[in-house]
């Protein structure tokens, strides 16, 4: 339904990660498209070896913000591949114009990565979504819905 060409730059310091990003979506169904900017913040100490991140997203186009809290853990299966377990909240800030405001969704993720070059990886993940506060009296809540996704991409690093 979509295409994505992001952009993003990621600093890291001892236990944290700071990122910020730029991403043009294409919606290839309506032949429109969105610009939006990133941010986030990581860290990848809590016990059990879990991580937690909060990641806000700008839509040029909505001119409001989306963002997600999730934890997370990775689980290596070789030197080149890995198994990320996430469990995220959605929180709408205007992202979403027509929809309500505040606790959006829900989610289980899987996702699976490998490195097949020194600087390049190809992923996908499986997520599950959970609806929470739908109102259907707003135009924006019609979408707002459980439903499962499939993603798949690559990454160059330089």
């Amino acid at each position: 339904d979509e295409l994505q060409y992001s952009l993003s730059l990621t600093q890291q310091k001892n236990d944290w990660s700071f990122y910020a990003g730029y991403t043009h979506l294409v919606f290839t169904k309506d032949n429109q498209s969105d610009d939006e900017w990133s941010f986030g913040l990581a860290y990848e100490k809590l016990p059990f070896s879990l991580g937690t991140s909060v990641d806000g997203t700008y839509s040029m186009d909505a001119e409001g913000t989306f963002y997600e809290w999730s934890t997370y853990r990775e689980f290596s299966i070789t030197d080149q591949s890995a198994v990320l377990v996430s469990g995220l909240l959605g929180l709408n800030d205007g992202y979403v114009s027509d929809g309500h405001d505040g606790a959006n969704f829900y989610a289980l993720s899987v996702g699976v990565e490998r490195t097949i070059a020194d600087k390049f990886q190809v992923f996908g993940h499986g997520m599950q979504s959970f609806a929470i506060d739908r109102d259907l009296t707003l135009a924006g809540d019609e979408q707002l819905k459980d439903f499962f996704h499939l993603g798949v991409g690559f990454q160059w690093n330089f």
